[in-house]
């Protein structure tokens, strides 16, 4: 967790360090990422980045603990407007995706696929935060309809989101349409929604 320095920072500020740092993760990982090059993207000091963050591992976690909140809110959302209806939420996600880039995030999937190395002592507060998060999503899915037992709900939710992120990959690779990724999605998810749905 960034120190309270870091969240009484100006908004701008706090901004162009996060957006530093994640394109430092995205070209080198964790494992590969420098402070120094996190710091000249945004010209502070060496000393003023460990005023805000303990480590390194400390922003890298932070921002996938921002990305993982993100991301729940948008599921949300969409089941709320579809009544807990996990199929329809995720159907309705999907197409926002697709139609509107922006809103999808490269990293969603790291969301639910780390791996951690050597920052442990991150990844257990990470994955608790995350399993957190997930039950408080889980009550909003309506069970009824469904064989898995809510306990289950974040093994159901990891697979649809490897649905997601495959098809994404060939839509932006150029292999698949939008009418194909489309298609795609339907047959995946049919699988994945027969293999739970009540007979």
């Amino acid at each position: 967790m960034p120190k309270l320095t870091f969240f009484n920072l100006d908004v701008n500020k706090k901004e162009k360090i996060i957006e530093s740092a994640k394109e430092e993760f995205e070209l080198y990982t964790l494992k590969g990422a420098k402070v120094v090059r996190i710091i000249k993207r945004v010209n502070i000091s060496r000393a003023s980045f460990y005023k805000y963050f303990e480590c390194l591992e400390d922003l890298y976690f932070y921002i996938l603990n921002k990305q993982s909140e993100d991301t729940m809110d948008i599921l949300n959302d969409a089941l709320d407007e579809c009544e807990g209806d996990f199929f329809d939420a995720w159907e309705l996600l999907f197409e926002k995706y697709i139609t509107t880039p922006a809103l999808y995030s490269k990293n969603i999937d790291r969301v639910f696929n780390l791996h951690f190395n050597d920052a442990m002592m991150y990844a257990k507060k990470y994955d608790e935060q995350l399993k957190e998060l997930i039950v408080e999503t889980s009550n909003k899915v309506d069970f009824t309809s469904l064989v898995i037992p809510k306990e289950d709900f974040y093994h159901l939710l990891s697979v649809s989101v490897s649905v997601v992120e495959r098809i994404l990959a060939y839509l932006e690779s150029g292999f698949y349409t939008l009418d194909k990724a489309r298609v795609v999605f339907e047959k995946r998810m049919k699988v994945v929604k027969d293999a739970q749905k009540v007979k």
